[in-house]
């Protein structure tokens, strides 16, 4: 489950686990963490964004 980012922009995640046989019980943990945790998008900086070719346009 996503769960933020380090301070350096890394993604963050949480792993859950849960006994045998109670999944539908470990997918609502996550759930619940996931409807706690506010959305975010990385920084990424601006030249690692593919920028489209000018020779694919007229």
């Amino acid at each position: 489950v996503p769960i933020g980012f380090s301070t350096d922009g890394l993604p963050i995640g949480a792993q859950i686990v849960g006994a045998l046989y109670k999944d539908a019980q470990v997918v609502a943990i996550a759930r619940a963490i996931e409807r706690l945790i506010p959305r975010r998008s990385p920084n990424v900086p601006s030249g690692l964004i593919k920028q489209p070719s000018s020779a694919h346009t007229k």
